[in-house]
């Protein structure tokens, strides 16, 4: 995300809210929405190489 909020969902039952710095990834054909009341400004990227484990820290 690189401006506004909104929320992304996989399921149509639960939201989660997403801001600025957030990133979400999605597996293949996987189904899902995005929606914001204020609307929002994101970054696509679509890759079969990309690992997004390569990009999360430990916790």
């Amino acid at each position: 995300m690189v401006s506004g909020e909104g929320y992304v969902s996989i399921d149509q039952e639960e939201y989660y809210k997403v801001q600025p710095g957030d990133a979400v990834f999605w597996e293949k054909d996987e189904w899902h929405e995005t929606k914001s009341d204020i609307g929002l400004t994101a970054i696509v990227i679509q890759s079969k190489e990309l690992n997004p484990a390569d990009f999360m820290p430990f916790k």
